[in-house]
């Protein structure tokens, strides 16, 4: 119904990554806390503001799940590899404000 009332066309439509992000940090709590993490910096930023407590819980739960499910060892999961990807984009964010 949507695509009908919008007029959109999947097919026709450009490739967005950060709809991958999203889907996969919806099935994911440690992927949901590291995805988070970066909104509530990114709109932190966006105030002048810096970090604050949000964005460092945020990261802290989900540095906290990756932690455990690499100690059960096995090889790590998309979603865990996804969660840490997005650490990493949080810290790079964090060093440029």
């Amino acid at each position: 119904m949507a695509r009908i009332t919008l007029m959109m066309n999947p097919e026709q439509m450009f490739y967005n990554p950060y709809t991958n992000l999203v889907r996969l940090a919806i099935q994911d709590v440690a992927a949901c806390h590291a995805l988070l993490a970066n909104a509530s910096a990114i709109w932190e930023g966006v105030f002048g503001r810096s970090m604050q407590y949000q964005s460092t819980a945020h990261k802290l739960m989900a540095i906290q799940i990756i932690g455990n499910r690499l100690k059960e060892g096995g090889k790590p999961s998309e979603p865990t590899i996804v969660a840490v990807i997005l650490l990493w984009a949080f810290e790079v964010y964090a060093m440029t404000i």
